[in-house]
């Protein structure tokens, strides 16, 4: 019986790499370049902040877009990022995905705090990065910088921002970021806070009016967070490969981190027994690996709670058989 236990563990076993290798795989094939890809407009402004300190923002407008049967699954933070390159080591920004994934038009900013060899008519250029293993063959589109006068900076950004509101898949997702006075709406705040680090600080003059239009919504009841704090445990690449054995199994997260803690417990049973000579200690081992595994988040607590609960019928039923013999 215990060897027939033990190969079905080993197969299970086997399911769960093989499985979590294919969605891997699977999740890590090349993506072919966009078919709409541009920098329309790079400003940077030199001592944004007016006090002297030469601190510098730069604004990118950029149109990064695939056709809609060839859209990626990943949204496009997850695929690329904006650098920055000048003296000073390269640093680089995100898109934020507003609509469609962020693909499309959008715009995103860069903030250096007071940099020693950046000067009002450095030569910077912008450039895009595609993450390894993502988007393959694309142009990088590097594109020089433009210096204007920071007081433009606020002008500058409502421009572009209604020019993206005014693009097809902004048009298509009803999203407006401008309203008809030429003012930031609560969801264009939103949006530039997100792509433009300390926005409300570069452009006061923009977060100066009052949040309106603001959605309320009743929060639904369930057990998501409960089943998040359940799969928290082990390590980054242990709870990727639970995550992706399971999307592939279709099955809860929770039901294949039991399965393994299962196996686990079976072959530690299998040479405990080997080292005491005693099947007696098959139970007890696989309890504790079960507890453990309770413990770290591995097997869910109504798992623990039936099995204690059957352990104690058979307790129970023991005893009373011992009593009537």
């Amino acid at each position: 019986m215990i060897k027939l236990v033990l190969r079905l563990g080993i197969l299970a076993a086997v399911v769960l790499a093989v499985g979590g290798y294919c969605s891997t795989a699977s999740a890590q094939e090349s993506i072919a370049a966009p078919s709409t890809l541009a920098i329309h407009t790079a400003y940077a402004y030199h001592d944004i902040l007016g006090n002297g300190d030469g601190s510098v923002a730069v604004l990118v407008r950029y149109a990064i877009d695939y056709a809609d049967d060839d859209l990626p699954s990943s949204s496009i933070d997850e695929l690329l990022a904006v650098q920055l390159s000048a003296a000073a080591p390269v640093v680089s920004a995100q898109p934020f995905p507003y609509v469609r994934q962020g693909f499309g038009q959008g715009v995103v900013g860069f903030f250096i705090p007071a940099p020693d060899d950046i000067e009002a008519d450095t030569d910077l250029t912008v450039s895009l990065f595609f993450f390894p293993g993502g988007i393959t063959g694309a142009d990088p589109r590097e594109t020089s910088v433009l210096w204007r006068t920071r007081t433009v900076f606020e002008s500058d950004l409502i421009d572009a921002l209604r020019t993206v509101q005014r693009s097809p898949a902004w048009v298509a997702a009803a999203a407006e970021v401008i309203d008809g006075e030429g003012n930031l709406t609560a969801s264009g705040q939103s949006y530039a806070a997100s792509a433009i680090p300390y926005v409300s600080t570069l452009a006061p003059g923009l977060y100066s009016q009052v949040l309106h239009d603001v959605t309320v919504r009743r929060a639904e009841i369930g057990d998501t967070y409960a089943q998040e704090l359940q799969n928290t445990g082990g390590s980054a690449r242990w709870r990727t490969q639970f995550n992706s054995t399971a999307e592939w199994l279709g099955q809860p997260v929770i039901m294949i981190t039991t399965i393994a803690t299962l196996i686990l417990g079976l072959i530690a049973a299998y040479f405990f027994q080997k080292i005491s000579g005693s099947q007696l200690t098959t139970l007890p081992v696989i309890a504790l690996a079960l507890a453990g595994g309770a413990l770290v988040g591995w097997v869910h607590l109504a798992f623990i709670g039936v099995l204690g609960f059957a352990g104690l019928l058979i307790v129970a039923f023991v005893v009373i058989l011992k009593r009537a013999s």
